[in-house]
């Protein structure tokens, strides 16, 4: 019985996440903000997405109040974690060249 639910539950997550997605037409949004990026080559793509976003926001969404804007979670990616771990690397590195005293 409980596996029934499990299955019920995720049957109607992935049916609101498709609807979310059809009524934002958000695959078909990407898919062209992909394809101008690779036409275009722009030497920031993140610059160029972001002002593409920008004015897909102003085009289709109604201005809000800032307390009802929700702000993007800092993301979690693995770059911040190779980052930190290669600037620690780099500075044991840069310490055990170093002359003595």
């Amino acid at each position: 019985m409980q596996s029934e639910s499990r299955v019920v539950r995720r049957h109607r997550a992935m049916n609101e996440t498709k609807s979310y997605i059809d009524e934002h037409e958000l695959v078909q949004f990407v898919q062209n903000l992909m394809a101008s990026v690779l036409a275009e080559k722009p030497k920031d793509p993140f610059a160029y997405m972001e002002q593409h976003l920008r004015v897909a926001r102003a085009e289709r969404c109604p201005p809000e109040q800032p307390s009802q804007v929700q702000q993007a979670p800092a993301p979690k990616t693995p770059e911040n974690k190779v980052a930190a771990l290669s600037r620690s690397k780099t500075m044991e590195r840069i310490k055990a060249v170093e002359p003595t005293e």
